[in-house]
């Protein structure tokens, strides 16, 4: 070997040694791009996968799921948080090593993930402390979702940066490998250019270019190494001729054998998938045009028919020279199928998650899982089959691209064993691989149909709850024979289980939309007010019953938090707002608080108030607030009633028991034991019966059992027995105590000592129905048996007499001996008179010394008479008291039922004036009641009530008769006559009505008016004229007259008309009521005339006066009664009658007048007889105030009586 020789020798070997470590270097470099991104992009899909599963077990827990522990899903997120550190700082786990990140842009993101995180598990913690009020739709549940998916994307943008990242770091590793190919390629043509020296005709050889162990150099066979080593496919193309040539990676990657290629261009584009064709030339031809390295992904076709995603790269390293034409370009291909799968899942994936988030149908949901999967390997065909709710029938769910026909037929098909793919393994709850259908016996009933939809192969996952249900299943079916490889397990795995939880979040979603209507409708009957605070604006709106709550209607609040305050009670307004403010500055998680709120009405209400902070901004500040009012005003004053209970149970001074359903006595208060006598402790755990006296009987507890479960209470008097053996009497109430299903837990009793208060009550009922003086029968009493004795009669056909008893004298005994000998003489006398009556009979004092009898089972009306004769001699009989000799009577009324068919009460009354006539009939005897008698009393009320009405509504009228003196001719006076203007009857003469209150109290009043209206007609008269000034004359009764403040009253009229001289007015007094009291009488006519009102004395004969009294008495003037005068011209008696009252009345100097003067002759015999004045028909008759005038002034005497006086 020559030195040149060697000299290309030792070139060579060291361009191969330095070529070696170069692609060492390289091959170094890949390695740890692999070693670096791998586990990081594992990582981010690790912290999806975390996350996502905790959102997902979350969502199962709040709709009622308690198969998962909420310490689960935080272990999930502790996990997720884990993954994210470890891509920050580096750590290590069973999946493998993570190397910290120095990239700033990626470090920055996966602290915005961690954040992401926290403020997850934060909302996350929150919805779970609040899940009893939150719900669809609520704002909680917005922030949970909202936070979930900005955490989601977050982790997106994580691991698009790094497959970024990775992708750049391998496009630049593979610059690196074209750098490298080209050096080598230019360190072998060096190589070549200097052998070509040695041996020329080796310079056209390209076979030392060809990658075969013959053919190629050291170098080329240790950088295929390290290419096969790095398990990438390479490939050689001469662009020229076509030649392809490609290594053995290559060919494994695609699953082809070398024997089956043709090494030709062909063998790669007849592989690709026809959708990445186009792109695949336009980039080889945009490379070739541009020099530049290309990289492309694009699917190749693989040996058993699958698709695979080759990432391709490739330059040109070969031109022809001259025409800078390619000669050769070369390249590797990388299987990236299981990359592009994963990226296609979790798209797939986060796309199912938004549609759920949206609340898009579950069909479109299932559609979309379908669809992910069909996506990521286009040859195969999936269904989704729903079970029924009766678990017997799978429903058709989601199936794009199988044919209709085939999806109508097996749409509702009966589950069970054999029953194809799918009917097997819902029944079985087991995965079903049928790799031929037409070769498998459960698909028997279905290969028309299966050879119809050329389907072959099917694949079938029961998809399960979180509880290991069967929800329905998930199939893969495929046009050719198929036999599930490791991968396509995972995937179909995967995809049942996220069909899984879409159908679980639908169904969850539904019944938590169908929880929240309940809600809403629970609100309204639960009776709560509802509000809603947006803070920001400071607008409240409050529900319908929010308003009613308080007497309001919706339309009068105002929605503002100041009207709020305003209904707060004064005394509870502070602690509200600093309840409210705890909330929204994060003192407090929530606002609970019981509180007074002022009605409509002025009062006011207890409310319960709950709210929570529904809504914040970023930045923490509160932006919304909700809750909800509950009336708690009947709870309150339950509240109340508790306490005053429990006050009650132990202070009470009821003896209160409490035993268990059985009757066990489970506890007593204070008061029982000292009723009893019986310890608390004596008493627990004892039967009621330690109290029974036996004064009971077996069926009076027995009907209080009965009570006691039918209606659950009893209330009555029970005898009871102490411990000391000592009977008492107890007024008892126990009450049966029951739970929500109506049964009978407890007894509560309630006893009362009342043996006092019998002993009392007794006392007390012999009093109400005895006279405490003569022990016998009161009112009460006698009238209960006056009853009873009269329903007798009604029954027996019988008679009873009611008799009235009044002693004659009583009062006498009493004002001359005094109270105390009266009582004893009551006692002696009801001794005797209740001796005189039978045995069936009563006797009873009903007041004073009055008594009432009641005689039963009288056949006759003279059965009554011995008992009555016997009841007057018992009270007439002489009784010594204390020496002092008593004799009285008694006066007796008796009226007889049914014969005087009244009530009990009226039967009394009648008695009573019964009574009364005896008494006014002479005494010591007794008065059967008479109905025609009784008649005329009623006649005689009612006349006077009438007459009250006629007072009342001024009816009663004046007329004035004139008083002439007929010897002169001239007027000396008129007499006012009363009248009574009735609306029917018309005028009413005086003597129907004025005996009737002669009296009577109304007669005084009477009298007044008349005085009052005489004094005001004098002024009238005498404001006319002085030739109407003449005096009135009235009547008045002697019961006015002998009034004590009689001339108090007359001073007071006569005052009131201060016009008016009291000498025209003249009283008119009866002889017979003069006479009565001539003393009284003379001293009132006296005060009279000092007022200056002068006296007549009226129907002057009549009477028995004596002349010493007529003397006594102060009047000026005499009236002849009027019976003398009418009969005098043809009764010699009368006549004379009249002349010796003229003669009287001269003898003391008194004036005479004649009344009733009806003729002239009357008035001429008077003037002979010396009287010259007079009244009468004769002369006037009386006549209405409005004639007088006229009257006097055209009046003349009769020319017989001035003939006479002449």
């Amino acid at each position: 070997m020559n030195t040149a020789a060697r000299k290309i020798l030792f070139v060579s070997t060291s361009v191969t040694l330095f070529t070696m470590a170069i692609i060492y270097y390289s091959f170094f470099i890949g390695r740890d791009i692999a070693e670096r991104y791998t586990p990081l992009i594992d990582a981010t899909m690790e912290i999806k996968l975390e996350a996502t599963m905790a959102h997902l077990w979350f969502e199962e827990i709040m709709s009622g799921d308690q198969t998962v522990s909420i310490e689960n899903i935080w272990a999930n997120l502790d996990q997720s948080e884990w993954y994210a550190k470890a891509m920050l700082d580096g750590g290590t786990n069973n999946e493998g090593t993570f190397l910290a990140l120095n990239n700033p842009d990626l470090r920055s993101q996966i602290e915005d993930t961690i954040d992401g995180i926290h403020n997850f598990r934060q909302i996350a913690k929150k919805r779970w402390a609040s899940q009893s009020v939150s719900g669809v739709g609520s704002s909680i549940e917005q922030q949970f979702d909202q936070a979930f998916l900005k955490f989601n994307h977050s982790a997106d943008s994580v691991e698009s940066a790094l497959q970024k990242a990775k992708a750049e770091d391998l496009q630049a590793f593979k610059f690196i490998q074209g750098l490298l190919l080209v050096l080598v390629l230019l360190l072998g043509v060096v190589i070549a250019s200097l052998l070509l020296r040695y041996n020329a005709k080796r310079l056209k050889t390209i076979n030392v270019l060809k990658l075969s162990d013959e053919n190629v150099s050291t170098s080329q066979k240790q950088l295929l190494n390290v290419i096969n080593g790095a398990k990438l496919g390479y490939w050689d193309w001469w662009y020229k001729t076509g030649e392809h040539v490609v290594n053995d990676e290559w060919l494994a990657i695609l699953g082809l054998a070398r024997q089956n290629i043709t090494n030709h261009i062909s063998d790669w584009a007849e592989l690709i998938h026809p959708d990445d064709e186009d792109l695949m030339k336009k980039t080889v031809h945009a490379h070739i045009l541009s020099g530049k390295n290309y990289v492309a992904e694009f699917r190749m076709k693989h040996a058993d028919g699958r698709w695979v995603w080759i990432q391709g790269s490739g330059s040109v390293i070969e031109y022809e020279e001259g025409t800078h034409d390619p000669l050769r370009l070369c390249g590797t291909h990388q299987d990236i199928t299981e990359r592009k799968h994963a990226e296609l899942r979790e798209k797939s994936r986060t796309h199912v998650l938004e549609l759920l988030t949206s609340g898009d149908l579950l069909p479109v949901i299932l559609e979309a899982v379908v669809q992910g999967v069909e996506q990521e390997c286009p040859e195969m065909l999936c269904s989704i089959l729903l079970l029924d709710d009766e678990g017997k029938h799978l429903l058709s769910g989601a199936a794009p691209s199988l044919p209709d026909f085939f999806s109508t037929a097996i749409n509702g098909i009966e589950i069970g064993p054999g029953v194809g793919c799918c009917g097997t393994a819902a029944y079985t709850n087991e995965r079903v691989i049928v790799e031929d259908i037409q070769h498998d016996s459960s698909w028997a009933s279905f290969k028309e149909l299966t050879s119809k939809a050329k389907l072959r192969a099917c694949w079938s996952e029961p998809i399960r709850s979180t509880q290991g249900k069967v929800l329905g299943t998930f199939s893969i079916y495929h046009h050719e024979i198929n036999t599930p490889t490791k991968a396509n397990i995972t995937m179909i795995e995967q995809a049942a289980s996220l069909a899984s939880i879409a159908i679980e979040k639908i169904q969850a979603n539904v019944n938590l939309k169908a929880s929240d209507e309940q809600m809403q409708l629970v609100l309204a009957g639960a009776n709560l007010g509802f509000w809603d605070w947006n803070i920001v604006t400071g607008k409240v709106y409050r529900n319908e019953r929010w308003a009613t709550m308080l007497g309001y209607t919706h339309n009068e609040l105002e929605h503002t938090t100041n009207q709020w305050a305003d209904f707060v009670h004064h005394e509870d307004r502070e602690k509200a707002w600093q309840s409210i403010n705890d909330v929204l500055e994060g003192r407090s998680n929530s606002h609970s608080l019981e509180y007074r709120m002022l009605t409509k009405e002025g009062g006011f209400r207890w409310v319960h108030d709950q709210a929570n902070v529904m809504q914040r901004h970023s930045d923490g500040k509160p932006l919304r607030m909700s809750g909800i009012h509950s009336d708690i005003t009947n709870r309150k004053i339950a509240e109340e009633k508790i306490k005053l209970a429990a006050s009650v149970f132990s202070h009470a001074g009821e003896g209160i028991i409490i035993t268990d359903d059985k009757a066990t006595i489970i506890d007593v208060n204070q008061a029982f034991t000292k009723i009893t006598g019986f310890s608390r402790e004596e008493a627990i755990g004892s039967n009621p019966q330690i109290l029974q006296s036996g004064r009971q009987s077996t069926e009076f507890y027995a009907e209080m059992w009965q009570a006691l479960k039918k209606v659950g209470y009893w209330s009555g008097e029970v005898w009871n027995r102490r411990k000391n053996g000592e009977v008492y009497a107890v007024m008892q109430t126990i009450s049966a105590v029951r739970d929500v299903n109506g049964m009978t837990t407890h007894y509560v009793s309630l006893g009362n000592d009342i043996t006092l208060m019998k002993e009392h009550q007794y006392q007390l009922e012999h009093i109400a129905h005895y006279d405490i003086l003569t022990n016998l029968p009161n009112r009460v009493l006698l009238a209960d048996r006056l009853s009873q004795a009269m329903l007798q009669c009604s029954r027996y056909k019988q008679s009873l007499a009611v008799v009235f008893l009044d002693l004659d004298g009583f009062k006498h005994v009493n004002d001359t001996y005094g109270h105390d000998v009266g009582d004893e003489l009551l006692i002696a006398l009801s001794v005797r008179m209740k001796a005189a009556l039978r045995e069936n009979d009563s006797l009873a004092r009903i007041g004073g010394d009055e008594f009432v009898a009641v005689l039963a089972d009288l056949t006759t009306v003279e059965d009554c008479e011995p008992v009555l004769e016997r009841l007057l001699l018992a009270a007439s009989e002489r009784v010594v008291i204390d020496g002092i000799v008593l004799n009285i009577s008694a006066s007796i009324g008796v009226t007889l039922y049914p014969q005087d068919n009244g009530d009990a009460d009226l039967l009394m009354r009648h008695a009573d004036q019964a009574m009364y006539v005896a008494k006014e009939s002479g005494k010591n005897r007794y008065h059967f009641f008479d109905t025609a008698q009784d008649d005329a009393v009623k006649v005689q009320r009612e006349s006077l009530e009438a007459i009250r009405n006629a007072l009342d509504n001024r009816q009663f009228i004046l007329h004035y008769q004139p008083k002439v003196n007929m010897k002169l001719g001239t007027v000396t006076g008129v007499e006012a006559l009363i009248r009574w203007q009735h609306p029917e009857r018309g005028l009413i003469n005086p003597l129907e009505f004025l005996p009737l209150i002669e009296n009577n109290p109304m007669s005084i009043e009477l009298g007044e008016w008349v005085i009052d209206t005489v004094l005001t007609q004098i002024s009238d008269w005498q404001k006319m004229g002085p030739n109407l000034s003449v005096s009135i004359s009235v009547n008045i009764a002697a019961v006015q007259l002998q009034q004590a403040d009689f001339i108090d009253k007359l001073k007071t009229l006569l005052d009131a008309h201060p016009d008016v001289e009291p000498s025209y007015l003249e009283l008119e007094v009866l002889e017979t009521s003069a006479l009565e009291d001539v003393h009284h009488i003379s001293t009132i006519m006296n005060a009279c005339m000092a007022l200056g009102v002068g006296f007549a004395l009226d129907d002057f004969g009549t009477g028995y006066s004596s002349l010493t009294y007529l003397r006594r008495l102060p009047v000026s003037l005499i009236k002849i009664d009027q019976s003398f005068v009418l009969d005098m011209l043809s009764d010699a008696d009368d006549l004379a009658i009249v002349e010796g009252v003229i003669t009287l009345a001269k003898l003391f100097k008194r004036k005479v007048i004649a009344e009733g003067v009806e003729t002239i002759e009357h008035g001429t015999a008077l003037l002979q007889l010396g009287c010259e004045l007079a009244q009468g028909h004769g002369i006037a008759r009386p006549m209405p105030a409005s004639d007088i005038p006229s009257w006097i002034i055209n009046w003349e005497p009769d020319d017989n009586w001035k003939s006479c006086c002449k």
